[in-house]
């Protein structure tokens, strides 16, 4: 039960940070929109799925098809 309810107090937490970060976005100031904004794509998942912040998520590598070789056969 404590584990749950510190689970429960975590997730409050991190709500309530991520309502200060969307209510920045909504500021007149530009520079305070921006610094909310730019933090929000580098610090989350889907940011970062997107391209944005230091540890992108890597992108599948296609691999090289293998040499093919063709016998000329005389017939």
């Amino acid at each position: 039960m404590l584990a749950y309810a510190v689970y429960e107090g975590t997730e409050r937490a991190i709500d309530e940070a991520v309502q200060v970060l969307r209510d920045g976005m909504r500021r007149p100031e530009l520079s305070q929109r921006l610094a909310a904004a730019a933090f929000f794509l580098r610090h989350t998942e889907a940011g970062r799925l997107r391209g944005w912040g230091r540890y992108r998520t890597p992108r599948r590598k296609t691999p090289e098809p293998p040499a093919v070789r063709l016998k000329w056969i005389d017939t």
